[in-house]
Order: C-alpha cells, then sequence, then structure tokens
C-alpha cells in the first residue's frame, strides 16, 4: 500500500494576511478522508521537520517508491516559495503531486507569465511592474489596477487597488510597498472575472467548464475570500465562442511551460475579448471553497475522482519524466 504526504500550509495556525493562500485543517481533512477512500494511508503534516524527517524515513527503509506528496505548501514572502516541494522532491527521486518548481517560479510571477502569454499571442491587460526601493516611470493610462505580483487568494486587494488618478496612486503605492517588494501595475479592464481548470500532463491535458465569477463588490478581494464558505458564486452560462478562447489559450499556455498535474487559470472578458490575469499551479483543493473542485463537479469529475486523477497523474510523471532521474540514481 502506497502513502500519501499532505504536506500543508495550515490556515489556521497562522491567520494573517499572508497566509491566505493556505487552506484551512477541515479542508486539508477532507482531502485525506478521499485519499483514504481510494486505498492509500494519508498523513497530514506541517512543519518542515515533519514533512522532511518522514520523506528520509521512507528514503532510509528503501521504500520511497511507496511514497507520494502531495504539495500544499504556499510558504510567504519568497518568489521561490511554491517550488520548495517539487524540488526538494525531484532531487530526493520522490513522486509528488503538482508541476515542478520551474513551472512553479514562472507561475508566481505573474508579470512574466503574461510575457510569455504575449508571445503566444494571447490578450492580457497591458502592465508594467515596480520595485520597491528602485525608480520607476509610470507607463500606463488610468485607471489602473495594481496588486502583488507575487501572491494569490487576492492578497493585498481591496477595492482602493482600483486606481482612477495620480493621487490615489501616490496613496496607495507606499502602503502596498509596506508588505510587498514587487508590484504589478495593469491597465484597468471592467468585465467579467472567469476561470477554469486544467489537468493532464505534457502533452496531454484537458480543460474544464468555464466559469463566471459572481461577487459582491466591484473588487475578487481578499475580505470575501472564506476559509468557511464561498461568498462568491461560480456561474456557468457563458457564451460558446467566450468558453473556447478561454480554454484554448489556457491549454496554450499549459503546454508552453509544461505544467503537470493541475492549473486553475484566471482572465476577464470585455464584451467578446478575453484577456488572461494569472495561472496557479498550487490552487486551492477545499470542496468547500475552492474554484478547482467547482469546476471539475460542474464538468462531470467529483470530487473523489478528481483526487484520484492527481494521483495517477503524479504517479505518471514519476515514471516517465526524465527529471527525476538523478533523484532516482537513474
Amino acid at each position: 500500500m502506497q502513502t500519501v504526504i499532505l504536506a500543508s500550509d495550515v490556515y489556521d495556525f497562522k491567520p494573517t494576511p499572508l497566509t491566505g493562500e493556505w487552506e484551512s485543517l477541515d479542508s486539508i481533512e477532507l482531502l485525506r478522508k478521499e485519499i483514504i477512500g481510494l486505498g492509500y494511508r494519508c498523513n497530514i503534516f506541517h512543519s518542515q521537520e515533519k514533512i522532511l524527517s518522514s520523506i528520509l524515513g521512507f528514503i532510509g527503509a528503501n521504500e520511497k517508491d511507496k511514497l507520494i506528496v502531495w504539495n500544499l505548501i504556499e510558504g510567504y514572502s519568497s518568489r521561490n516559495r511554491e517550488g520548495y516541494i517539487p524540488s526538494i522532491c525531484e532531487y530526493l527521486g520522490i513522486c509528488h503531486t503538482g508541476s515542478d518548481s520551474y513551472a512553479q517560479h514562472i507561475s508566481l510571477d505573474k508579470h512574466r507569465t503574461k510575457e510569455i502569454v504575449r508571445n503566444l499571442g494571447i490578450k492580457t491587460p497591458e502592465g508594467q511592474i515596480i520595485r520597491k526601493g528602485k525608480d520607476y516611470r509610470l507607463g500606463l493610462k488610468f485607471p489602473i489596477f495594481a496588486k502583488p505580483n507575487g501572491e494569490g487568494s487576492s492578497i493585498g486587494i481591496t477595492e482602493k487597488n482600483i486606481i482612477r488618478k495620480q493621487e490615489e496612486f501616490d496613496s496607495l503605492i507606499p502602503e502596498l510597498f509596506e508588505v510587498f517588494d514587487t508590484i504589478l501595475l495593469e491597465e484597468y479592464i471592467e468585465g467579467n472575472d472567469l476561470t477554469v481548470a486544467i489537468l493532464g500532463n505534457d502533452p496531454n491535458y484537458s480543460a474544464s467548464n468555464v466559469a463566471r465569477l459572481d461577487y459582491p463588490g466591484k473588487v475578487y478581494s481578499s475580505k470575501i475570500k472564506s476559509k468557511a464558505d464561498m461568498p462568491e458564486k461560480l456561474i456557468f452560462d457563458l457564451e460558446e465562442k467566450i468558453i473556447l478562447s478561454v480554454q484554448n489559450a489556457s491549454l496554450a499556455l499549459a503546454r508552453e511551460i509544461q505544467i503537470s498535474g493541475y492549473a486553475r487559470v484566471d482572465f476577464i472578458s470585455k464584451g467578446s475579448d478575453v484577456y488572461f490575469l494569472e495561472i496557479n499551479l498550487t490552487p486551492g483543493f477545499s470542496p468547500v471553497y475552492s474554484s478547482l473542485p467547482i469546476l471539475w463537479q460542474n464538468s462531470g469529475k467529483p470530487f473523489r475522482e478528481l483526487v484520484e486523477a492527481c494521483l495517477e497523474l503524479a504517479k505518471k510523471e514519476h515514471l516517465e519524466s526524465k527529471r527525476f532521474n538523478y533523484g532516482k540514481g537513474e
């Protein structure tokens, strides 16, 4: 019998503005229940010491082929944070869920991802990054939307992030720089927020149905997101043209950066035009408050089937990908 370690950052143990991406303990327990139901042993570890000692224990017992590490580590205050687990596992030849550290680093840098998207011919709002302590010249027209370049779960985002004039810009940017070192500025597009889920390993991917997000207020902010319920609603009422545009763009990006396992990709639409916003390679997996499981459930893949697919994709990647050869000693 194989064992799955849920390597987890637990929001309940450290509820701060910078840990908004972390899963709740209840959601991790729900995931554990499904994994056990699929016939695996499953343990939850949320400290670096326990995660590493457990992995090393399997290696020491010459049983690392019996181990899968499910990556739920988000960390904070580092551009490398979503790549911690993939790097460790690849180095040691251990199977893990989700994408490798290279793809994780790309996706966490929203500005760099937008450059890749533009090269693929996919529309994305005009933007630039500004860095704390560095001179810059604003090259965008108002209104502008400002957000941290390397965060998810709407961390650092409120309705004030829609900046309509210079005075508002001069007031908000110093506030953001108190917490974040790099800010992404984009020309603001007022439209519908859209989201889609991707499943697969390179080059074979599938896309879920595309949803429109309905939420209170004008901005999908950190105040809306909750670990207890889901105030926002996923509405599946889009025209076929928009659905195909979102799916095709997402699949093209997945192939370009060679993601593994799963992803959630976000867009905004205005009229018939669709604009890429970001891709998340360590998305939430809560069936209560996360979009990805709901997207797949609407597409005919219930939660347990989704979990099983993620584990099977991880095993296939570990078996076939050359990136594990060094860690395996091959």
